[in-house]
């Protein structure tokens, strides 16, 4: 009788074992919130936030084509100011605040803010489209948007197509094939700006516009230049253009400048 009672719970034993493993393999280990199933990139909605018809406006702007992440009360009030009333309320327990600024060295025709992107867990990408006029006049801007609460250590790139200000329309010479001649490049700085100069740049015949994507760490610039087209011609002309790179203090910096693909530019300059 007690080895009989033994063999049922040592049985009883195994089947609980089993039962607990098929438990444990049935249900999946929850997601890394580091590494989502999501495919990249992601449409983020946003609600764009706006000063107009109010007594308040932005302050301490860097204008320097960037994003800061702003997620409290405390935050804000670094960059706004009110003069009979308070600023339009932001429910920062849902909600953070992204604060993007610059500057254009013509007049501003139009702003519009294109897409805000997720591009992996803590990385996005906000694309605004900026239309130029003929005025000279360097004028800068600004673009609020609420979007659902980011973490801390989100960083949100800038992306602005078609401001770079075009000084030539390409010349009547063409080529049966690209250019390898990358033209000329001049590093203007005046007042803490930093702008490029760029002559005689080899494109192709139908584009759109020039982009061009900056960024900064630490003591390097790294720069991309590429032309956009939506057609297929097989020849190339000549283009000069120039555009704002941002605000830097005077001081020795490594600069990187791509054209397409090829850094045609590497070289340590003092500003």
């Amino acid at each position: 009788m007690k080895k009989l009672l033994q063999n049922i719970f040592t049985k009883i034993a195994l089947l609980l074992v089993f039962i607990a493993g098929v438990a444990v393999s049935c249900n999946p280990e929850p997601p890394d919130p580091t590494n989502p199933p999501n495919e990249y990139p992601i449409d983020i909605p946003f609600t764009e936030y706006s000063l107009e018809e109010t007594a308040c406006q932005w302050i301490n702007l860097p204008y320097d084509d960037k994003v800061i992440v702003i997620n409290s009360s405390e935050e804000l009030e670094k960059y706004i100011s009110c003069s009979s009333e308070s600023y339009p309320v932001i429910d920062f327990s849902k909600n953070s605040l992204l604060l993007a600024s610059g500057k254009t060295d013509k007049g501003i025709s139009e702003i519009e803010i294109n897409n805000l992107q997720q591009l992996s867990f803590n990385k996005y990408k906000l694309n605004i489209d900026i239309v130029l006029n003929d005025v000279i006049l360097a004028e800068p801007w600004s673009k609020a948007l609420i979007v659902e609460k980011l973490n801390n250590e989100s960083s949100v790139d800038l992306k602005i197509p078609g401001t770079v200000n075009i000084l030539s329309p390409c010349g009547s010479k063409s080529y049966d094939s690209k250019s390898d001649f990358d033209g000329t490049i001049e590093i203007l700085y005046m007042d803490g700006e930093l702008n490029i100069k760029r002559c005689d740049v080899s494109v192709i015949c139908d584009y759109d516009f020039i982009d061009v994507t900056k960024t900064f760490d630490g003591e390097t610039i790294t720069i991309y230049e590429k032309e956009e087209s939506g057609g297929n011609i097989n020849c190339v002309c000549k283009v000069d253009f120039e555009y704002f790179v941002g605000k830097f203090e005077r001081g020795t910096y490594h600069l990187i400048i791509y054209l397409r693909s090829e850094i045609i530019y590497n070289q340590t300059i003092t500003l």
